[in-house]
């Protein structure tokens, strides 16, 4: 069972229709917001007008960066991948810069093969966080390094989980 209760923050970065004065925003406008630009990242549109970000050296992006609780995390990983809400899914990936602060962000979904052959085995940070806050093994604080940590010692540096 999740323990809401357990204190963590998610540091995310938020370009799209989640940041202030965009129509998704009232998922996050009670946390605080720092307005940041990222550089490596492209902002792209798809054709409906959704937009995602893609990797690129040359180019900054603009957003927003929050530190937002599990139970947020949820709501919006529903409205990014699994609502409909858009024409196209998109999934929660860490950003592992190796100078810099490590992020999540959503990224758009491309399909994939699984190697293992086994779904269980497919990848997915929200499910690990999940899993994390049920295990209580785990002292109740959950600090950012101490998150990112797990996450890649799990995933084991997975190209289209950890970038």
């Amino acid at each position: 069972m999740i323990d809401y209760n357990r204190k963590i923050e998610i540091p995310i970065f938020i370009y799209g229709t989640l940041r202030q004065d965009q129509p998704y925003n009232f998922f996050l406008n009670r946390y605080k917001v720092k307005h940041i630009s990222v550089k490596g990242f492209q902002l792209m549109e798809l054709e409906s007008g959704n937009v995602y970000i893609k990797r690129n050296n040359r180019e900054t992006v603009l957003g927003e960066f929050y530190k937002i609780n599990f139970a947020t995390l949820q709501q919006i990983n529903h409205l990014e991948y699994g609502s409909g809400s858009f024409d196209k899914k998109y999934e929660l990936v860490l950003y592992n810069p190796k100078n810099g602060k490590s992020f999540f962000y959503f990224k758009l979904k491309k399909n994939r093969k699984i190697a293992s052959g086994d779904i269980s085995k497919r990848g997915n940070i929200v499910e690990y966080i999940s899993d994390i806050l049920s295990c209580k093994t785990i002292n109740s604080k959950i600090t950012h390094k101490k998150l990112v940590s797990l996450i890649k010692k799990k995933f084991n540096n997975t190209p289209f989980i950890i970038q």
